[in-house]
C-alpha cells in the first residue's frame, strides 16, 4: 500500500467591515497629500518588491517560491514576508495581508472611554503631521469575502503530523519510492 502525503493551509476569513479605502486620496488647505500607503516586502537578495520575482509553485513541498531575477535564489513567501520592508509606497489596492498606515497623519488623543467590558481605549483624531489640520481617512467595508492563508497542516495517512516529520517521511518516499527501504 502506498503512503498518502497530503498538506494544506487553512483559509482565514478577514472579511472587514471597516477597513483603509485605499481610493481615499484627499490634499489639506496647505497642499499636503494624504492617503493610505502600504508597506511591501523587500528582497533580501536585492532589495527589489517581491512582486518583482517569479513565482513558482512546483519546486518545493506546496510552499509557493520566489526566484530573484537578479541572484537566482529562491525563497519562500512566507521568507519573504518577513525580511524588512520597504518604505511606504502608496497602496493602489487593499490587501488584506498588508499593513496599511497613514505616514502623513499623526493620531492625537483627545481622552480616553471604556468599553462595555470597562476595558480603557484611546479615543482621538487624526491630524496632517506638518501643519496639524485635522483629516478623516476615509474607510470602507469589504463587499466581497476576503481569505488570507492561515495554518499550514500536514497529514500521512491521515494522521496529522509536524513539518518536519512530514518534510523527513516525503523526502524517505521520493528516496526509496513506494515500498519503502
Amino acid at each position: 500500500m502506498s503512503d498518502v502525503f497530503e498538506s494544506g493551509v487553512e483559509m482565514m476569513d478577514v472579511t472587514s467591515m471597516n477597513r483603509p479605502d485605499t481610493a481615499w486620496h484627499v490634499v489639506d488647505a496647505q497642499g499636503h497629500e494624504h492617503q493610505w500607503y502600504v508597506r511591501r516586502p523587500a528582497c533580501r537578495h536585492c532589495g527589489h518588491l517581491a512582486a518583482d520575482h517569479v513565482k513558482n509553485e512546483r519546486i518545493g513541498g506546496g510552499d509557493v517560491w520566489l526566484i530573484c531575477p537578479e541572484q537566482r535564489l529562491v525563497d519562500t513567501i512566507q521568507q519573504m514576508t518577513r525580511y524588512e520592508p520597504l518604505e511606504s509606497v502608496p497602496a493602489g489596492f487593499y490587501n488584506p495581508s498588508a499593513r496599511h498606515e497613514l505616514p502623513t497623519l499623526a493620531w492625537v488623543v483627545d481622552g480616553v472611554e471604556y468599553d462595555s467590558d470597562g476595558e480603557p481605549f484611546a479615543v482621538g483624531h487624526y491630524e496632517c503631521a506638518q501643519c496639524g489640520e485635522p483629516v478623516q481617512p476615509k474607510s470602507t467595508a469589504d463587499t466581497v469575502k476576503q481569505l488570507i492563508p492561515g495554518l499550514r497542516w500536514y497529514r500521512i495517512n491521515g494522521r496529522s503530523v509536524s513539518p518536519e516529520e512530514y518534510k523527513a517521511a516525503l523526502a524517505e518516499w521520493r528516496r526509496y519510492g513506494k515500498e519503502g527501504p
